[in-house]
């Protein structure tokens, strides 16, 4: 009777053994949360991190939205030249902006 009883116990730790063993394949260490260093796990999971989105910050790279600068322009009433925003004089004729 232990015996019989001491196989869907082991069955079962074998189960949890070999579902372990297979996030840490497939995760990394780092990944699966065994190593807290977090720039390693950032590259144990970047390939799920760029499907699924999950990190802001490497969805953020990826995108170029937060690095563009909006640029602002005056026209130059002399010559109508697009200048920079705190040019004093325009850059084509020299006129006070």
């Amino acid at each position: 009777m232990g015996s019989f009883m001491s196989r869907p116990f082991i069955g079962i730790l074998m189960i949890a053994t070999g579902n372990g063993m297979r996030t840490v394949a497939a995760r990394g260490v780092a990944g699966s949360g065994i190593v807290l260093d977090p720039k390693k796990a950032r590259e144990d999971l970047s390939p799920w991190t760029s499907m699924a989105g999950g990190m802001i910050k490497d969805a953020m790279d990826e995108t170029e939205i937060h690095t563009k600068k909006e640029i602002v322009k005056i026209r130059c009433r002399n010559c109508t030249e697009l200048n920079d925003e705190f040019a004093k004089f325009c850059n084509n004729c020299g006129e006070k902006l």
